[in-house]
């Protein structure tokens, strides 16, 4: 196996101090190691890990509300270094294809507004705007609701 190859599985508690270090790039909205861990212990894993050999280079958690057929993406993460290496766009596949098996065919999401970069890879893999969400973030920081149906 080339060690290029983008490996996404359920984070394991071993590898909170590496997913901290990683979520320090949103220094407004980093989860905790205390979140790491309720994450990891949840019956339905929620926080993916995306990996090129031993380096983490991203993660994401995923949300699943099946009594409304709704996965929500609450957030996803890929390494300053790693960016622009299909990390992200991986990890979004992949939320997809668990928001199915978990019969959640519709995925939501936020995303800053300013996030010009994040918002290019949603819009490219078909999502939709569904609401601005003025100061979401923050005063004066605002975001946007997005989402996209999964079955064609």
């Amino acid at each position: 196996m080339s060690s290029n190859k983008i490996q996404i599985y359920p984070a394991r508690f071993s590898e909170i101090p590496h997913l901290v270090r990683l979520e320090q790039v949103f220094t407004e909205y980093a989860l905790s190691a205390q979140a790491f861990h309720y994450l990891i212990q949840r019956t339905k894993p929620c926080l993916w890990v995306a990996a090129q050999g031993q380096n983490i280079c991203g993660d994401m958690v995923l949300l699943f509300f099946p009594s409304k057929q709704i996965a929500r993406l609450y957030s996803l993460v890929v390494a300053p270094s790693q960016r622009r290496c299909g990390i992200a766009r991986a990890l979004l596949n992949t939320a997809e294809a668990l928001a199915l098996q978990y019969h959640c065919p519709q995925l939501h999401l936020e995303v800053r507004a300013d996030n010009l970069a994040a918002r290019y890879l949603y819009e490219n893999a078909a999502y939709v705007y569904t609401e601005y969400l003025a100061d979401f973030y923050g005063k004066d920081q605002a975001g946007w609701q997005m989402a996209k149906y999964l079955l064609k």
